[in-house]
């Protein structure tokens, strides 16, 4: 993870602006300290003592690393050199097991993230914490967390998993007959997260309809993240085919709400695109170091391009806050990556229709998530219009397939039906007549909707999908620098506009 330039070089940026409020001669606690590298971070901005957490062998290490460097230059200090031996602790026990005492911090900074935020459950080790180490109205880094959802087209990696799953639909593999074991092969391949990199323009629907839930982790308790749910409401901006749901999400580094008045620095609301660092002229806006092709459809700002001097780039005065890290599709990768989520059964849309519903996050023994998603898809007479001629408009009676029955799917641009059971799981889901109420999480206003009495809901729509976090799996097929560039027909994607 060292090597991860745009993650290492991001807590290195947001440690600095923070310095003044948060580091400077403050104590510190480095929760999952791994080699200390923001331990050595927080002593360089000026922190007079940090204690780094750290429950694996790697403590050791993080102890050879402090005696072979035990002499560091400090941007706060008049001194050239601070002992590290003076400055860090290492503390070899997990943040819910230590066993001697330590006061209350200052500040806490920690890197508590796994994929789609929520993988390997560090989180409540942070809230932990937070809840028993920090003083009132002292810091954390990061601040919030934003996990991002959209629905994808991506039928390689679809008929790729399908093709997969199938191999187990053998009835005489070396005169053994596999076939009892192939609908749970199928269900286990659909049911495992494919991390890795994808297209931003394989992204179904409209900017501003991506969902993005906020978890504040200065408010945020542990059983709030226990069990999340997250509500979509997604405009459909092309004709198409949804074989995923792409995932990612986004770090924010921000004092408490309570000091900002203190470091006389304007509040910026959280989830807009306001919050860019380049926005605040914190950074030197020659991107020329960004050789990222394609266009950036979701977030405003590149947070993650080298700089000569990621510490100095700033004003010594005046803080740009938030720094942010955003590990979507339309930034540079980081080795979060992103997720996709497969859908057992591919949903063809219209431009113009809705995909609404929720996702159910909820822990498992494995630490990690069991992810439901439960939707439907509805028209939406409030959708700007376009030329009807040009729309691919289905039959008001649907194709309906088995996903074993054929290698040729018959698709129908209304909906693909798949016959499956679960939908009938989730028929009391949904409200007849869905609301026009903008949901919390948007990160845009969405449109003024129509009267619920004008949506219609498409007949056997209403599906269910179960995926396990810890179950990952990887797909490295996708390369942004050199196939960025793919074009819409390219994706079997249409929009009248």
């Amino acid at each position: 993870m060292l090597q991860d330039y745009v993650r290492t070089n991001t807590y290195r940026t947001a440690i600095s602006q923070l310095a003044k409020y948060s580091f400077q001669d403050k104590s510190v606690m480095d929760v999952g300290a791994g080699s200390g590298v923001l331990s050595f971070f927080a002593v360089q901005n000026g922190a007079s003592k940090v204690y780094a957490i750290e429950a694996s062998n790697m403590a050791n290490n993080l102890q050879i690393l402090l005696s072979q460097n035990e002499k560091i230059g400090s941007t706060y200090t008049s001194s050239s050199s601070i002992p590290l031996s003076e400055k860090i602790k290492v503390i070899k026990a997990k943040v819910e097991d230590i066993n001697i005492e330590i006061p209350k911090v200052d500040t806490i900074v920690s890197e508590p993230i796994g994929v789609l935020l929520l993988h390997e459950r560090m989180l409540e080790s942070f809230i932990y914490s937070r809840d028993k180490y920090l003083k009132q109205n002292g810091t954390i880094a990061p601040s919030m967390g934003s996990i991002c959802l959209a629905p994808i087209t991506d039928s390689y990696l679809w008929a790729e998993t399908r093709e997969k799953s199938r191999f187990w639909t053998q009835r005489n593999f070396l005169d053994i007959d596999l076939s009892p074991l192939a609908k749970k092969a199928f269900e286990e391949y659909f049911s495992c997260p494919v991390v890795g990199c994808f297209n931003p323009n394989s992204i179904m629907s409209t900017e501003q309809s991506i969902t993005r839930h906020n978890i504040d982790f200065y408010t945020v308790s542990l059983p709030d993240i226990q069990k999340i749910t997250v509500n979509i409401d997604w405009d459909i901006k092309y004709t198409g085919i949804i074989h995923a749901i792409g995932g990612w999400f986004d770090l924010e580094f921000n004092l408490p709400p309570s000091r900002y008045e203190e470091a006389s620095i304007p509040f910026v609301p959280s989830n807009n695109t306001a919050n860019s660092v380049s926005d605040n002229m914190c950074l030197d806006n020659d991107t020329s170091s960004n050789s990222f092709p394609y266009s950036n459809p979701y977030n405003e700002s590149d947070y993650s391009r080298p700089s000569q001097s990621p510490v100095n780039n700033f004003s010594s005065t005046t803080p740009c806050l938030p720094i942010t890290l955003s590990t979507s599709p339309s930034h540079a990768p980081t080795h979060w990556q992103q997720i996709r989520l497969l859908l057992r059964e591919p949903v063809a849309v219209n431009y113009g229709q809705k995909l609404v519903g929720s996702f159910t996050f909820t822990v498992n023994s494995k630490r990690s998530y069991d992810i439901k998603f439960d939707f439907e898809i509805v028209n939406n007479p409030s959708f700007p219009s376009h030329d009807s001629s040009k729309s691919l408009t289905a039959t008001n009676t649907p194709t309906s397939m088995t996903s074993n029955q054929s290698n040729s799917h018959s698709l129908n641009t209304q909906y693909l039906n798949y016959n499956s059971k679960d939908s009938a799981n989730s028929s009391n889901f949904f409200p007849t007549n869905p609301t026009n109420t903008q949901p919390a999480f948007s990160s845009q206003p969405v449109q003024d909707s129509a009267p619920s009495n004008l949506y219609n809901v498409i007949p056997g729509s209403r599906k269910s999908n179960l995926w396990y976090l810890h179950e990952q799996v990887f797909n490295y097929s996708y390369h942004p620098e050199s196939s960025s560039s793919l074009k819409l027909e390219s994706l079997s994607l249409y929009s009248p506009q």
